[in-house]
């Protein structure tokens, strides 16, 4: 009989995934009263992609306990050089945990545990239900709570995952004593230093010999020769036994608690249920316009009148078949040609203000430029024309902005990208991420960028014709 697949605990590490976009995406995203909006708006796309897999159960720790802890009463000098979030991080830590709690999720956060005990302590919990466990992080600390063979720790993408086999292998020791491992070796990020002359290879081969530390001291207080065969055994006893209490307070610090007194437990919370008032109050200050206005970013298919910077987009062909095209030079667009158009893509040299715009009303207008200077937003919102600013040229942050992009136009409109026909017109560095990650999220992504067909280069979804691509059930651009 095959046995069964137990049911599987999503829990997400927020800190690292909020830093990340905070110091990835452009500093000039911000929201409609004017915030820093890049760190919630990376924040939320990660969210939001999770909700999309449909876990069984999911849950998010967040750190609240730099300074406040129980590890830093007991060793002060415990992440003493961790300087504190500035003002603009701070206000988004903030909204990220509202904005978690608006969907519906179960969070955490404490001033006594980090979230590494917090998520120790529901993978305990949820363990101790028969459940999986699936810990969303970067952090090799918390390898020491995937326990069992069909745990895992992963990336945001599902397919980069560290399993029990794996943890096991990089720290030579069985996950529970990583710990034990890191007391005796140190960890330089977290200002915990070690014992002295002690690195990881050797404090690896102690504890895979011996296990945890009380089992290690007992043998080196009672037998003088327990650690014959290893390099420089006599220095590494005397080094170990003249510093048996740091060791043992320092596993205090690298070990995360999975008894922590707060109420986490995600496996038996109810299902997410999200309020989108709540949600659009946290992502836009509680307008429509900073969450809705990204629903020009599925572009609806043929008829249009599209005016381009003629340096812009790679594939004429591709916007040909959304309708009429005009290509210009950013500085050569006139009023004349706004009046026309019914979508605006750009670059950051056109100036779009009410000289050029007139009295013109265009569905969507799109810009791809570091920054906004030059579009009076707010002459845009007065007519309810949507906007969008695609920052940076970098492809990975791009990729996540437009994500997130999709992510909000998504939840506004209720829709669902399981099975659902999703279309990415010009399949260069970002089209080709962007349509990964909407196949991760269950789609079928159609591709259409006839430059790379006839250049024998592999598209990231299935070459369709245009007529089917702008029929799809959401088109994005690239």
């Amino acid at each position: 009989m095959t046995p069964r697949a137990r049911r599987r605990v999503v829990i997400v590490d927020a800190s690292i995934w909020i830093f990340r976009a905070h110091f990835s995406l452009p500093a000039a995203i911000r929201d409609d009263l004017n915030r820093p909006a890049a760190a919630l708006q990376g924040w939320a796309s990660v969210l939001l992609g999770e909700l999309a897999r449909r876990p069984a159960a999911i849950g998010v720790a967040f750190d609240e306990a730099l300074f406040t802890g129980f590890r830093h009463r007991l060793y002060p000098a415990y992440k003493a050089d961790r300087a504190l979030p500035d003002e603009d991080l701070a206000g988004q830590l903030l909204r990220a945990r509202a904005f978690a709690e608006a969907l519906g999720l179960c969070t955490a956060a404490s001033e006594e545990f980090e979230a590494d005990d917090l998520i120790a302590t529901a993978a305990a919990r949820a363990r101790a239900a028969d459940h999986a466990v699936e810990i969303v992080s970067r952090d090799k600390d918390l390898l020491q709570s995937v326990r069992a063979p069909d745990d895992v720790m992963r990336e945001i993408d599902p397919t980069r995952f560290v399993d029990l086999a794996a943890a096991e292998a990089r720290f030579g020791v069985a996950t529970g004593l990583i710990p034990d491992v890191q007391a005796l070796s140190g960890d330089a990020i977290d200002g915990i230093p070690g014992i002295r002359g002690i690195g990881a290879r050797t404090a690896s081969q102690v504890i895979a010999r011996y296990g945890p530390l009380e089992s290690l001291y007992e043998a080196l207080e009672q037998d003088e020769t327990a650690l014959d065969g290893l390099r420089g055994a006599g220095r590494v006893r005397q080094r170990l036994l003249e510093a048996r209490r740091e060791a043992f307070l320092f596993r205090e610090l690298t070990r995360a608690r999975d008894d922590a007194d707060v109420p986490f437990a995600p496996h038996a919370a109810p299902a997410p249920s999200p309020r989108r008032e709540d949600v659009r109050q946290e992502l836009c200050g509680g307008r429509p316009g900073w969450a809705s206005k990204y629903a020009g970013a599925c572009l609806p298919g043929g008829g249009m009148k599209l005016l381009c910077d003629e340096n812009l987009w790679g594939g004429r062909e591709m916007l040909a078949g959304l309708g009429e095209t005009r290509f210009r030079a950013g500085r050569d667009v006139t009023r004349a040609d706004i009046a026309w158009a019914d979508v605006l893509l750009l670059r950051s040299q056109t100036q779009i203000d009410s000289d050029l715009l007139g009295n013109a009303r265009p569905r969507f207008v799109a810009t791809a430029t570091a920054g906004t200077e030059h579009v009076n937003e707010a002459l845009l919102a007065r007519r309810g024309i949507p906007f969008a600013s695609a920052p940076g040229s970098n492809a990975a942050p791009v990729a996540d902005w437009v994500m997130s992009v999709l992510a909000i136009a998504m939840l506004e409109r209720d829709f669902d990208p399981q099975g659902a026909r999703c279309a990415v017109l010009g399949c260069g560095e970002v089209g080709s991420r962007v349509a990964h990650r909407l196949t991760a999220l269950g789609a079928d992504v159609l591709a259409y960028d006839p430059p790379r067909q006839a250049m024998g280069l592999p598209l990231p979804g299935r070459a369709v014709p245009l007529d089917e691509a702008i029929a799809a059930d959401l088109v994005t651009l690239h």
